[in-house]
């Protein structure tokens, strides 16, 4: 049998493995302190979800395309902030904007 603590929770699982009170649904969603075009479908569909995945800070396993976007924004991030000096391949096609960003 599986240790329940070794588990990582995930949103969509079936059976939870984590403490049911300390995910109670609460009167207002808490502080949610960044946006995307998929967090707001996501509320729409189920604010609760939110409420864990961006408040409670649950890990949910993510496919191929939502790991890539992350990594370009990394990458993004990591070229304004001057923490790499070459514009990376991913990025090559905004060229002229990520110039003016770091700036």
């Amino acid at each position: 049998m599986t240790n329940p603590s070794s588990i990582q929770p995930k949103l969509t699982s079936t059976k939870r493995f984590d403490i049911v009170e300390a995910f109670k649904k609460p009167d207002e969603l808490g502080l949610v302190r960044s946006w995307s075009y998929s967090g707001l479908k996501v509320y729409e569909t189920c604010p609760y979800r939110t409420y864990i995945s961006k408040v409670k800070k649950v890990w949910e396993e993510s496919g191929p395309a939502a790991e890539r976007g992350t990594r370009i924004h990394g990458l993004a991030e990591d070229y304004v902030q001057t923490k790499i000096a070459e514009l990376p391949d991913e990025l090559k096609k905004f060229t002229s904007q990520f110039e003016d960003l770091r700036k």
